[in-house]
């Protein structure tokens, strides 16, 4: 976590042309639209934030919420 948290910092500071000072005076994101694996293909990027076409969800909308999910391994390995 810490270092992405850094790599995170060191990415958004080294462009800094993708950032502008608001009206209070904070730094904020020049570019708005930039979201995680450009959605998917499968939603619309608004204020950096995916909103998903219908039958999708998760945070990058790659998820299919029409399939099952599988379930791969339960931790412990007990039943249900």
């Amino acid at each position: 976590v810490t270092y992405l948290l850094w790599n995170c910092v060191r990415v958004s500071s080294s462009y800094t042309s993708q950032w502008m000072m608001n009206n209070e005076g904070n730094l904020q994101a020049h570019y708005l639209d930039l979201c995680f694996n450009q959605c998917s293909g499968q939603g619309t990027c608004i204020g950096g934030q995916c909103q998903c076409n219908d039958g999708f969800g998760s945070a990058d909308c790659s998820s299919d919420l029409s399939k099952t999910p599988t379930i791969l391994s339960i931790v412990g390995g007990q039943n249900c």
